[in-house]
């Protein structure tokens, strides 16, 4: 179940959705370059690294600052810096200068998959 984890005006903006449920939609392996689009916490970026490895990448994008420095520091101070970049960008236009990617997960709301990712 996601949890909601920032209102603005009332409404959910931000949730983390359940890790477990994410590492089985992914598929992700040991060694690949991975994008997410809407980092929220940072807690799937962080469950993106432990399935790459220490031979892996994440990307992780967020259009909010505020969050995305959030989630850069707790992902620095759990020791994911080296392997988890966090970008705040609209994640709507992808994250082309790391590209390609072998995964992508969109974590936020979106209305369709655009043809850019």
């Amino acid at each position: 179940m996601p949890l909601v984890t920032r209102l603005r005006e009332g409404l959910p903006v931000s949730s983390s959705s359940a890790p477990t449920a994410m590492a089985r939609l992914l598929e992700v392996q040991p060694g690949q370059r991975v994008l997410e689009i809407g980092t929220g916490t940072g807690s799937n970026a962080a469950l993106l690294a432990e399935l790459v490895g220490p031979t892996g990448q994440v990307w992780t994008v967020e259009v909010e600052e505020e969050l995305a420095e959030q989630a850069r520091t707790r992902l620095q101070a759990a020791g994911y810096g080296a392997r988890v970049e966090v970008v705040a960008t609209d994640g709507w236009q992808g994250e082309t200068p790391a590209a390609p990617y072998e995964r992508l997960l969109a974590t936020a709301s979106v209305p369709g998959i655009p043809r850019r990712w």
